[in-house]
């Protein structure tokens, strides 16, 4: 093995655990099974090297690769920045109090059951299920 090949696996696996950190901690109060949410951790890891080497993104903070993956992942599709904007199919009708821990727990569910378990890399669908406004 050369020093090109250490250096490659040692930077790999700089970025899963940075990964790792980021999807435990925003994951795991919502899925409490590893072997799930490492399925997030593999998804996150192929996108971001799968990504544009032009664009110049970090992986963490407020626009970064991580946050916009999330984003796309809890909240319906073109919602911009207005963070009232829920998926409809994962609110509960009028009549019932809104539980914002089963909602992300709905959510993150759904989008781990439609990751590959290995392979080829899954994305956010963002054209997926209904969209809807919930503003309280």
């Amino acid at each position: 093995m050369t020093a090109t090949d250490l250096e490659g696996q040692l930077d790999n696996l700089s970025l899963r655990l940075v990964v790792t950190r980021l999807v435990y901690r925003d994951v795991t109060p919502y899925v409490d099974d590893d072997a799930l949410v490492d399925r997030v951790v593999e998804n996150v890891v192929r996108g971001w090297q799968q990504r544009d080497q032009d664009a110049s993104m970090q992986l963490d903070g407020p626009d970064g690769y991580w946050n916009r993956y999330a984003d796309q992942v809890e909240w319906a599709p073109g919602s911009g920045e207005d963070s009232d904007v829920y998926r409809l199919e994962f609110c509960p009708d009028d009549s019932e109090p809104f539980n914002e821990h089963n909602y992300y727990e709905a959510v993150w569910y759904t989008h781990i059951a439609g990751l590959p378990a290995r392979g080829g890399a899954g994305g956010v669908n963002d054209d997926a299920g209904t969209r809807g406004q919930r503003t309280g």
